[in-house]
């Protein structure tokens, strides 16, 4: 399977805390394949949630 490795990456705030998306879409399959991640307050660390009904269309 072949993966587009030029994703989109979207930095938004839902609610009273950020989000950062990545979306890979399979070359092969076309399918979107969102990884969504809150950024913590000190702004270093990322941490994996599962927020895709978040995640604006684009």
């Amino acid at each position: 399977e072949s993966i587009n490795l030029n994703p989109t990456v979207i930095i938004y705030r839902n609610d009273k805390e950020y989000l950062l998306s990545i979306i890979y879409v399979s070359e092969t399959t076309k399918q979107a394949s969102p990884a969504t991640y809150e950024v913590q307050k000190d702004g270093s660390i990322l941490k994996h949630v599962n927020h895709e009904e978040d995640v604006p269309h684009v």
